[in-house]
């Protein structure tokens, strides 16, 4: 095992160490300190020393600051919320918490709520009042007598104020002339928890409770809630207060409370465990559109449910709310934002994202925010799962493709390295390119390592184990190695979770020799790394052999370290050798391939930066283009003067008919918006002169093409394209003489 591994392995560790420094700061300092001294007294470190000084750096980088560790010790048992919304000119809230909870250590004497911004009024235990201290963020209560273990108490908090809501946030409490309403999270607050903006509570990943909620509204508004609604009453003065029940345990930032003149398409699903109530909330005048906009619903509950096993709560909701980024998991309340319902399904794919949070980030849920792609990195890939088994397989393909075309491109630039999935900083914890989109791309590689019947039963099997529970990436990687029995579980945690970079594969030396009726092919698989600090080990690499007919035959290759030599007996003969042909591993690569036959047909591999324009097929040819995502092979360039892209080349080949004739048009693009970060490295100054090189395989030097270079805009935009009037097959690459 390297040293780089073992601090990977450590890691999971951590969490021990920093227990320790919550409780007693001065140990880490003096065992770090009994580390170095003796480095400083002899002027040297052993290796093992060394490696234990990186262990704890290890630990202080992957887990930043002490977790809230009240949850060892106190566990809250049932939340009782009284909350009284109905004053909507002066929008103040005036609330009631009741929290019955269990002491998990002896002698507990006080218990810490967080509560943000509101006016605490009094605190209670029963009719006898308490004493505690409120800095506007959290209350410190001392009980009346300390608790012994597994021993109960109930106190109440009376608290008003104008709930937290910060201008440019994601979460928070919302009110306005129409609507008021919660979002559990805030991209800005630290830790992003945001159930403390509305009521009292341990705002973390792992503190789960049950809920009852009394929300006194005005006579025209009503009140939805988590869980189940038990009643309505109606005050003397018209106002009503509306009773909703959560028998599901859940952490504080899923609970919520929508509050409008809402009208309500109440419906059921029978779903495996028995029938589910459905009840999508709306203003009457947007009922139309939302029954247009969620006609599939019924459709992600059937697929979530053969994927991922029964729907876990006793109900499914969504309520619509004017919020303007997006949609909140609220666990069976889930608010939805109001532009998303247009009456058509465009957005269908945030109604899934949302509902399978309900079994990946509400059931489950992260045990801290560094390990927010276990929830939303599920969702984003949930997304893929709906279209699949709504639409079929090329189109969860093409949306795999696009998201992971996104994910290689841009992940790294908008979030300033190639972050791995765990220990995610938290100002990184919700980006929807390090977390959301690369976390469904590594999902959608964990799927082929294991194969879709293992897969979707370790998880089935995942989900009930850890049922209302919380999980970090090590308790799903135990899992998984325990459910699935291989062997190449741990290097993929290793390779594709806990690093943030890419494999590239291509083959070389490529040898094919008849041996009777069979052929033996051999050649060297290459791995080149983009930003990774390690090769890939044991990755289980399709190797596609296709005959001069276009038949396939499809072999895995174990692969590992910089090259693998791979040799197969077949009974065809192979005319093209493809890796990855079917994109089931996000490797360093994007490819599309076209099936094309005839003449004037235009085809656009957007994913792999060109396009190809047919000239002449009699017969159908099959066309691949593979976009590499690092640098061309810079040793086999020997013209002075030139220099190579350090970033990208392509790769084309297929099963061409005899006749085939094709000219091809390669993009560039040397900006730095939305579309670019492709060149910019390339290019560096406007008068560079960029050219197109080509060679017909790993063997050979490059060579310049007679590429016709046309820009889109002026120089200075460095955006533009090389055409090619022949496309042949082999690899091709940017290069630029510099100007000076």
């Amino acid at each position: 095992m390297s040293y780089f591994r073992l601090i990977l392995k450590f890691n999971e560790k951590c969490s021990y160490i920093y227990f320790i420094k919550s409780t007693h700061p001065i140990i880490p300092s003096l065992f770090i300190s009994s580390l170095f001294t003796p480095f400083l007294i002899f002027g040297r470190m052993s290796k093992f020393s060394l490696l234990v000084i990186c262990l704890v750096a290890a630990c202080t980088i992957a887990r930043g600051n002490a977790p809230d560790t009240r949850s060892d010790s106190i566990h809250i048992l049932h939340t009782y919320l009284a909350i009284d919304v109905s004053d909507f000119s002066a929008k103040v809230l005036h609330g009631r918490a009741d929290l019955t909870f269990s002491a998990r250590v002896s002698n507990v004497n006080y218990i810490k709520l967080d509560l943000l911004g509101l006016s605490v009024d009094s605190v209670r235990a029963g009719a006898a009042p308490l004493r505690f201290s409120y800095n506007d963020s959290t209350i410190a209560i001392s009980l009346p007598s300390p608790l012994k273990i597994g021993e109960n108490r109930t106190i109440s908090v009376y608290y008003h104020g104008k709930p937290v809501q910060m201008p440019g946030d994601f979460g928070g409490f919302y009110w306005d002339d129409l609507y008021a309403f919660n979002i559990g999270v805030s991209f800005l607050a630290e830790p992003h928890n945001y159930g403390k903006v509305w009521f009292p509570c341990f705002d973390n990943f792992v503190e789960r409770s049950t809920f009852h909620f009394a929300v006194t509204t005005d006579a025209s508004r009503r009140a939805i809630c988590n869980g189940h609604q038990d009643s309505v009453t109606v005050g003397a003065k018209g106002n009503k207060t509306w009773h909703w029940t959560m028998n599901d345990p859940i952490p504080s930032y899923l609970v919520a409370m929508s509050v409008s003149d809402y009208a309500v398409l109440e419906d059921s699903y029978r779903g495996l465990n028995g029938t589910i109530p459905i009840l999508l909330a709306a203003r009457a005048q947007d009922t139309a559109h939302l029954k247009i906009s969620f006609q599939h619903l019924k459709d992600a509950l059937r697929i979530f449910e053969n994927r991922f096993g029964p729907y876990p709560f006793e109900r499914v909701g969504y309520c619509l709310v004017p919020f303007t980024a997006g949609a909140m998991e609220h666990a069976t309340n889930i608010s939805y934002m109001l532009g998303l319902v247009n009456g058509n399904t465009s957005n269908e794919n945030v109604m899934a994202h949302e509902l399978s949070h309900h079994w990946f980030g509400d059931m489950v849920t992260c045990d801290n925010e560094s390990e927010m792609w276990l929830n939303e990195g599920w969702g984003r890939y949930c997304e893929e799962i709906f279209y699949e088994g709504l639409y079929g397989e090329d189109r969860y393909r093409q949306r795999v493709r696009t998201n992971h075309e996104i994910v290689i491109r841009l992940a790294h630039v908008r979030d300033g390295a190639y972050r791995p999935l765990t220990g995610m900083p938290s100002e990184y914890t919700y980006s929807s390119y390090s977390v959301y989109d690369k976390g469904a791309d590594r999902l959608h590689t964990l799927r082929s390592y294991m194969g879709d019947s293992l897969f979707f039963g370790c998880f089935r099997g995942f989900l009930q184990q850890y049922k209302f529970k919380d999980i970090n990436s090590y308790k799903l990687r135990d899992y998984l190695v325990s459910c699935s029995g291989l062997k190449n579980i741990n290097d993929f945690f290793t390779d594709w979770i806990f690093d943030g970079g890419f494999p590239d594969f291509s083959i070389e030396h490529q040898q094919i020799k008849k041996t009777g009726t069979n052929y033996t092919v051999s050649f060297s698989i290459r791995q080149h790394l983009d930003h990774a600090s390690h090769y890939f080990t044991h990755v289980p690499l399709e190797v596609a052999f296709f005959d001069s007919v276009g038949h396939k035959t499809i072999r895995i290759a174990n692969v590992s370290a910089d090259s693998t030599q791979y040799t197969a007996s077949l009974s065809l003969a192979p005319a093209y050798i493809a890796l990855n042909f079917d994109e089931k591993l996000s490797d360093a690569v994007t490819s599309q391939w076209y099936k094309m036959i005839g003449t004037d047909q235009h085809y656009d591999f957007t994913v792999a930066k060109m396009s190809v324009e047919m000239v002449k097929s009699s017969d159908t040819s099959l066309v691949r283009v593979e976009h590499h995502w690092v640098a061309p092979d810079a040793g086999m360039n020997h013209i002075h003067g030139l220099r190579l892209s350090d970033y990208r080349y392509w790769m084309v080949d297929g099963v061409w008919s005899a006749d085939f004739q094709a000219s091809a048009v390669f993009y560039y693009n040397g900006s730095t918006n939305g579309q670019g970060y492709m060149d910019n490295t390339l290019i560096r100054k406007d008068k560079d002169k960029l050219v197109l090189v080509y060679r017909p395989d790993a063997e050979s030097d490059w060579q310049i093409s007679d590429a016709v270079l046309h820009r889109v805009g002026d120089a200075a935009d460095r955006i533009g394209s090389l055409r090619i009037n022949k496309l042949k097959k082999g690899q091709y690459a940017l290069a630029v003489y510099d100007a000076h």
